[in-house]
């Protein structure tokens, strides 16, 4: 299978995962709503949205079904949305959408739809067909900020200069691709000569709130403020980042893996300098990260510093082999972890040589 290169980093790929707990999975099965359950499908439709992306990174086309994707690696959904949903594709060259239909185990029973359309980023069906809040469209805008930045500082690296023209200039050279539905919905800018300090997005007339909605990305601070973004960051939203991360370290390490006979005898430290901090500069302030295991490496830990806002020694683990995560936040959060709810990612050709997989 080729390399999945470039689909990594900030500019890369935002995605959404499920984090899966043994015990937890039989509570949520037994007493979820049928919102939670639904919530099940539109996930793991994120995930093969994404991983049908990286498919079609590698092999220049789409795949023609989900198993697919399934059998090369290319996303993981957890055993209980496994037992709950079939997953299908609906077109190719391009896919024109995805379908997740019930079966007779899902506790509200077989035969439920909901469906997913690309080209809009909406989704309609059981449950799932509700409007967009104002926070998630801010949202949505929000997450594509990190892949403005590292298109960006992969641009400087290749010209010796920032983009005359702009944003417009990133995509035009293939350095950034960003989902057309959030494209529709915003335009962004970037603000300073020199030096780049800022990166804004304001919205367009066809966003559902209306034009002229404008937030704005500090690059030195890698804070957010403006329409739904002005306040403090919550306890989650750390956590987040820290799993972001842990997601992004253990491509590199099974990376490592793929091209080296044995473990890296430097531990953390050797992954971390194969590893671009100036994307994430303000997070890897915020948390320490290290390997855990005795004889063998067994998962990633977080640890969060003194200048973390809530405080140092938050823990948050990640095991290699099942996926699991747990730790500070997860004893009083949902099992679905939802880091994001659409794909950015940036050409491969521009990827440099630090790849990642992430689930």
């Amino acid at each position: 299978m080729k390399s999945r290169i470039a689909l990594i980093c900030t500019s890369v790929l935002i995605l959404m995962f499920s984090v899966s707990c043994t015990e937890k999975s039989t509570e949520l099965s037994q007493g979820s709503s049928e919102q939670e359950i639904a919530d099940e499908a539109v996930n793991a439709i994120i995930l093969i949205f994404n991983g049908s992306l990286m498919y079609r990174q590698d092999y220049s086309e789409d795949p023609l079904e989900v198993s697919e994707l399934d059998t090369l690696d290319y996303f993981v959904i957890d055993e209980q949305t496994s037992k709950h949903w079939n997953f299908r594709l609906i077109g190719r060259d391009p896919i024109t959408g995805i379908a997740a239909l019930s079966k007779t185990e899902m506790p509200y029973g077989g035969g439920k739809l909901i469906s997913f359309n690309p080209e809009t980023g909406k989704y309609s069906g059981w449950f799932s067909d509700h409007p967009k809040s104002e926070r998630e469209f801010a949202g949505e805008a929000q997450r594509a900020f990190p892949a403005i930045s590292r298109a960006l500082k992969m641009y400087s690296q290749d010209y010796g200069e920032n983009p005359a023209g702009g944003v417009e200039d990133l995509f035009r050279l293939e350095y950034l691709r960003v989902v057309e539905w959030v494209l529709n919905d915003w335009k962004f800018s970037l603000e300073g000569s020199e030096t780049i300090t800022t990166i804004n997005a304001v919205s367009t007339q066809v966003m559902d709130y209306g034009e002229g909605k404008l937030i704005t990305f500090n690059l030195q601070t890698g804070r957010y403020s403006g329409w739904f973004s002005a306040n403090a960051k919550t306890e989650k939203d750390f956590s987040d980042e820290a799993i972001l991360i842990i997601q992004y370290l253990r491509g590199v390490y099974q990376n490592y893996l793929e091209n080296n006979i044995e473990i890296p005898m430097g531990g953390m430290d050797e992954i971390l300098e194969r590893y671009d901090r100036s994307n994430h500069e303000w997070i890897l302030n915020e948390w320490e990260f290290s390997f855990f295991g005795e004889r063998s490496i067994n998962g990633i830990s977080a640890v969060s510093t003194p200048v973390m806002e809530h405080g140092a020694g938050k823990t948050i683990h990640y095991n290699l082999t099942s996926g699991e995560l747990w730790g500070w936040i997860f004893a009083d959060e949902s099992i679905e972890l939802m880091v994001s709810t659409y794909i950015q990612y940036v050409q491969g050709a521009r990827g440099g040589d630090r790849p990642t997989t992430l689930p």
